[in-house]
């Protein structure tokens, strides 16, 4: 059997490491595309930015991938705010050229599109959990990106027979993440706490805000599954069912450590608008894949801990971050 052609875009961020070393268990050959072209274990690093067509054509063309899988965007949701015209255009142009690249190779490739629960945005008690029925109200431009992805995603699939799924991952996390994100935020804190680095206080934004995390190795198991199990010209939510309150995860994070931590509200990590739960209804996926998530949030949440404690450690991140004044 020929081995599968995979390109993974986004691959140096967070996800896109786990997602190569779930591939390289399947046997199959990973094509790492990012803006640096920074190297990816397990996979062969292609440099390119997605808002660059001719070059995206070229290596679509190159490669002729039997399998994307479309990670690369701006995702944070905070960024966003700051930066919503680079978001909308990173993210929605960026998309545009990949799908349509795509377009252009015979056969088409299967393509695994990364979409946001960020789409459905506020909704209300009585519509949780959320299903892929529920109706798009996104709030931050972010969101509004990932749903015009979303839109262009199946609009090509039904007028030009593209054979793209789109999965709406809820809340994920796990060691690695960067700290602009609520529990690696905390996480490192505490880290820098311990080690002597800052005064024992963690600053936090809203912490009455509910989510449903699920582990990074979890997500990626969901994202290779979809490729032979998920039906084309589909949306599937994927989270675990369970939401908790971002006063949990601190709670649970700062009991994790022997000293008295203080917590403070820091104004400036309030985002301008915020969505009280996303709760996912994770029923489709599981049906049609057979997938689960089986790593506790507690043991996802004491595996970042345990890595930030090891990496305030290190000489590199001293040399960039330094000791606070205190």
């Amino acid at each position: 059997m020929q081995e599968r052609q995979v390109l993974v875009t986004g691959a140096s961020g967070f996800v896109g490491p786990y997602l190569v070393r779930e591939l390289k268990t399947q046997g199959w050959h990973v094509w790492a595309l990012s803006r640096s072209g920074a190297p990816v274990e397990g996979a062969t690093p292609v440099r390119a930015d997605l808002l660059d067509r001719g070059a995206i054509q070229h290596i679509i063309q190159d490669i002729r991938p039997d399998v994307i899988f479309h990670l690369a965007a701006q995702s944070s949701v905070f960024s966003s705010f700051e930066h919503p015209i680079y978001t909308i255009e990173n993210n929605t142009l960026g998309a545009a050229n990949l799908l349509y690249s795509a377009l252009d190779i015979d056969p088409k490739p299967r393509i695994i599109a990364i979409g946001s629960a960020e789409e459905y945005g506020k909704v209300k008690p009585n519509e949780l959990p959320i299903d892929e029925k529920q109706p798009l109200a996104p709030i931050s431009p972010y969101a509004v990106s990932k749903a015009a992805q979303t839109l262009l995603a199946l609009s090509l699939h039904e007028s030009q027979e593209l054979p793209v799924t789109v999965l709406r991952p809820f809340n994920h996390t796990g060691p690695g993440q960067k700290p602009r994100l609520v529990i690696p935020s905390i996480a490192e804190q505490i880290a820098r706490i311990e080690a002597g680095l800052s005064e024992p206080v963690i600053r936090v934004g809203n912490t009455e805000s509910k989510r449903d995390f699920t582990d990074v190795r979890d997500i990626v198991k969901a994202y290779v599954l979809a490729v032979d199990r998920s039906r084309s010209g589909e949306i599937y939510n994927i989270g675990t069912g369970r939401s908790v309150s971002i006063q949990w995860i601190l709670e649970f994070l700062v009991g994790q450590s022997k000293i008295d931590i203080k917590v403070e509200t820091d104004p400036n990590r309030l985002r301008p608008s915020d969505i009280p739960e996303l709760r996912c209804n994770p029923e489709k996926f599981r049906r049609d894949t057979g997938w689960e998530a089986h790593i506790p949030l507690e043991q996802t949440l004491i595996d970042i801990l345990d890595y930030w404690r090891d990496r305030v450690k290190s000489d590199q991140y001293l040399v960039r971050h330094g000791r606070d004044t205190i």
